[in-house]
């Protein structure tokens, strides 16, 4: 708990708007979303920002999901976890320059 209140004081303290954190923040979310197909972009961004705490949504000046658009995003989550979990282990790893383009 103490550590937990000690990070909440630092990022009171330096957690801020910045512009240029922001187009750095916004072209993540549009990279990751170029991972999926084109229609599913704003469905991958919306689930990204939903994953976020609110002091970052508030540093970098997203609105906040919604219970429903956060409920449904880590549900997800959970659900894909618990069938990577019957799958198999790999055998060897998979890296993301091996996904075709």
């Amino acid at each position: 708990e103490d550590f937990e209140r000690t990070l909440d004081a630092y990022e009171d303290e330096h957690f801020g708007w910045d512009e240029g954190a922001r187009r750095v923040s916004d072209a993540t979310l549009a990279l990751m979303a170029s991972w999926y197909p084109a229609p599913l972009a704003p469905v991958v961004r919306g689930a990204s920002l939903a994953l976020l705490d609110d002091s970052l949504l508030k540093a970098f000046r997203y609105r906040r999901p919604g219970p429903v658009a956060r409920g449904l995003t880590r549900g997800a989550l959970r659900m894909r976890a618990r069938a990577v979990r019957l799958l198999p282990p790999r055998r060897k790893p998979h890296y993301a320059r091996q996904n075709p383009e």
